[in-house]
């Protein structure tokens, strides 16, 4: 019999930096909202499997303070999701056209300065 831990984690809920995660994007949510074309990222993030068809257009639906939502909706999905999103994360940031390396970066540093240099060195040596 599978224990409701073992559960919790095939899930792909559970994640090694899912904390770690969660505060790197809460320091850069601005950022996120002002300067990343969120809709465009969601759709990529859809493309990549990180997000279902659902949430996306539930998340690109006109409404005030779309930005905000989509941000917050970013910082609940990707922690949760698993480092592998993270890692899509950041791929899907590189692939805009608007190619946003020097942000990606700041991600990466401000994830060791986080206490998760493994996992940033391994990031930068996928790339």
């Amino acid at each position: 019999m599978i224990s409701a831990w073992e559960q919790w984690t095939n899930r792909g809920i559970m994640t090694t930096h899912g904390p770690t995660i969660s505060k790197v994007i809460t320091d850069h949510l601005s950022t996120f909202r002002q300067y990343i074309d969120l809709d465009d990222l969601l759709l990529r993030l859809k493309g990549e499997g990180i997000i279902q068809d659902d949430e996306f257009i539930e998340k690109t639906k006109y409404s005030e303070d779309k930005s905000k939502k989509q941000a917050m909706f970013i910082l609940e999905k990707i922690p949760r999701a698993g480092d592998d999103a993270f890692q899509g994360l950041l791929k899907c940031l590189l692939d805009m056209e608007q190619n946003h390396k020097e942000f990606v970066e700041k991600l990466l540093t401000s994830l060791e300065k986080n206490g998760a240099k493994s996992l940033a060195e391994t990031i930068r040596n996928c790339k």
